[in-house]
């Protein structure tokens, strides 16, 4: 009996522990289901957190500027053209916890000699790179953030167009400070002093640091052209941008990485104001309200 008992019990286990294949392939499909329902919840969590991250990277150098603002009463230049050449970046090291390595840049010399060139001289650890942009570019000492010192408007090509169409407007003459933003370049000893009073149109109202990720990679829509910057080192003078271009009808917004507002971000860009808060940017925000965000004294 007892010989039965177990026989049976062993015969039931078997049958419990079969599938069919019409079984089987209905907890895959079950399951493939699942995954395709969750998958998008996952992956716009983590840009969740990877945007985050990056708009606590601009945070982190809008309170810089603000502290070299409480020091000098002016905002840093945005670089120098003449030599010795240096990025806004290098001059607001200090304010974001890089004072060593501010104190072994020699300003005497260009940022690119070698003197200044060397790795521990220009490893900032990655803090200036997005992790919503591809990785594997921090010893190409990269930043993904940059100063916009102004918005072109010379006549047939880029905004010039949409200004001759009507669809940014006419500002006047493509000069100081009508077209241009809160930074600007300094020529050796001179250069144009810009302070607070000077951004009429409201520190809380104009942008001052944009997103230009990915480089060195060259990147259009969001696609790997196989090109390559030269422009991308946060110490290199050559680092800002000039706002020329645009895609689709007026789009200004994440065209392309090549010296334009670009970012990873799906639907927008992060953008740090004058007044050192982070703001995050529909890519189709009509392209005379950027223009006026960036221009310092637009009249807008």
């Amino acid at each position: 009996m007892r010989g039965v008992i177990t026989r049976n019990l062993h015969t039931t286990a078997l049958r419990w522990r079969a599938f069919t294949l019409v079984e089987l392939l209905v907890v895959m499909a079950i399951i493939a289901i699942l995954l395709a329902m969750l998958l998008p919840a996952v992956q716009i969590a983590r840009e969740a957190a990877r945007r985050s991250d990056c708009t606590n990277n601009m945070r982190n150098m809008g309170l810089a500027v603000q502290n070299y603002l409480t020091s000098f009463r002016v905002f840093p230049p945005a670089n120098s053209v003449e030599p010795p050449r240096h990025s806004f970046v290098t001059r607001i090291l200090p304010y974001f916890e890089q004072g060593e390595l501010f104190n072994v840049v020699d300003f005497g010399l260009n940022w690119n000699h070698p003197d200044n060139l060397s790795h521990t001289k220009q490893d900032l650890g990655g803090i200036l790179i997005c992790s919503s942009a591809p990785g594997n570019r921090k010893n190409d000492h990269v930043t993904d953030y940059t100063v916009a010192t102004r918005v072109s408007s010379a006549t047939g090509s880029g905004i010039g167009t949409l200004v001759g169409t009507g669809i940014v407007t006419d500002r006047g003459a493509d000069k100081y400070p009508h077209w241009h933003g809160v930074m600007q370049p300094v020529d050796g000893t001179k250069g144009r002093i810009v302070r607070p009073a000077s951004i009429r149109d409201g520190m809380s109202n104009t942008i001052m640091i944009v997103e230009v990720a990915g480089r060195p990679f060259v990147h259009e829509g969001k696609k790997f052209t196989a090109g390559l910057t030269s422009t991308h080192r946060w110490a290199n003078w050559q680092v800002t941008i000039v706002i020329n271009k645009f895609c689709e009808s007026s789009r200004m917004i994440n065209c392309t990485n090549s010296d334009e507002i670009y970012s990873f971000h799906p639907g927008g860009s992060n953008f740090t104001y004058a007044d050192g808060s982070v703001h995050f940017l529909s890519e189709s925000l009509a392209a005379d309200s950027l223009v006026s965000l960036v221009t310092v004294a637009g009249g807008d």
